[in-house]
């Protein structure tokens, strides 16, 4: 379990964490995946993957605002209705009183965030 305000950075290699309560910021600078799931957000989370893929899961009561960018790669939510497209941008605000916010964005990778 990992639990408060995370800063994780990697050169290469995959990072795989199975319950997170926090926030946080991750980024992998050249390849590796990351397997991220929450079971408490208490604040903003950012993920930056140049080479590899990011897959998230959130709490299902997580009420947030979303950003995803990814060059070649495909974004998959359970919110996809709620989504809106800005060139190579996605946003979406999931719930009527967001208390976070979360950032993704990969170079080539795919983003899938779940529940």
């Amino acid at each position: 379990k990992l639990e408060g305000n995370v800063a994780y950075t990697t050169t290469s290699g995959s990072a795989e964490i199975q319950s997170a309560t926090g926030s946080g910021s991750y980024r992998a600078n050249n390849s590796g995946e990351f397997r991220v799931g929450y079971t408490e957000v208490t604040g903003d989370l950012s993920f930056f993957n140049k080479n590899g893929a990011v897959y998230l899961t959130l709490p299902v009561d997580l009420e947030f605002e979303f950003e995803a960018t990814t060059k070649n790669g495909v974004v998959s939510t359970f919110f996809d209705g709620l989504m809106k497209t800005d060139g190579r941008t996605i946003y979406a605000a999931v719930g009527s009183d967001p208390m976070a916010t979360i950032r993704v964005e990969t170079k080539n990778g795919d983003i899938e965030v779940t529940q």
